[in-house]
């Protein structure tokens, strides 16, 4: 598979105390890899995700998402490759007093021309596509109600729908269902899971609970002592991953 996250020998640094958060890690992420990153709070899971949108500067290394030195490139190949990365939060980014449907159309980055994008102007294509999307998320009905009437799980389906929208290839999700009861994380993972292999799209998400790691993803990355190692499904336990994260310094 093509490699979609190849981190090279990279090295970050606390601003606080100049110490090393992460040293000289390695890691490859391909096409359609469905990933879980677990690991004790502060230890560089966030802080790994900040590099990747360059956030902040790495000491060393190299980190290359499509095939890009994204700390080497143009401010115009960088905003190309950002156009291809959807973001998922704890908590939706979606304005509460405006509906479903106008909270997609904001987050598109493709318009026809400027006079459109300015307007928030569709072509026929792209209505049908957010149709199409809200259908296959199993919230088309919801499409002029107002965020602040959704649940939180109808919330998160809608950022998917945004992402979905705009064809993202990478999707990088911090913690996105840690305000949800358990119930409704596994529905989101699952549907997560199900736009990883039906669109061959790359999802890596930081996690805090085990159990759905192991259950859900295919791969796990676990973060601890500055360092971060990828297993395979079942190549790795629960216990293991505990016992890792409690000998962390």
């Amino acid at each position: 598979m093509k490699p979609v996250v190849n981190i090279k020998n990279v090295t970050i640094k606390y601003d606080e105390t100049n110490e090393n958060i992460l040293d000289n890690v390695n890691c490859q992420i391909n096409e359609g890899d469905f990933i879980a990153i677990v690991g004790k709070s502060g230890v560089g899971k966030t802080t790994l995700f900040r590099s990747l949108v360059k956030s902040l500067d790495i000491e060393s290394g190299t980190i290359e998402i499509f095939g890009q030195n994204i700390y080497k490139i143009s401010k115009k190949e960088w905003k190309s490759i950002l156009g291809k990365i959807g973001f998922l939060t704890q908590k939706p980014l979606l304005i509460p007093t405006e509906n479903v449907y106008s909270n997609i159309t904001r987050s598109i980055n493709k318009y026809k021309n400027w006079f459109y994008k300015l307007f928030y102007i569709l072509t026929k294509k792209q209505k049908e596509n957010i149709f199409k999307q809200l259908d296959n998320l199993g919230i088309l009905r919801k499409c002029f109600t107002r965020v602040d009437e959704l649940s939180g799980g109808e919330a998160q389906r809608v950022e998917i729908a945004k992402i979905l929208v705009n064809n993202s290839k990478l999707i990088l999700a911090d913690e996105p269902t840690s305000s949800l009861d358990e119930q409704t994380s596994v529905e989101v993972f699952k549907l997560l899971k199900e736009i990883s292999v039906n669109n061959n799209v790359t999802i890596i998400a930081i996690m805090h609970n085990l159990d759905l790691s192991l259950e859900l993803f295919d791969k796990i990355i676990v973060v601890s002592n500055k360092k971060m190692q990828m297993y395979n499904k079942g190549k790795i336990t629960k216990d293991e991953i505990l016992k890792q994260i409690v000998l962390d310094a």
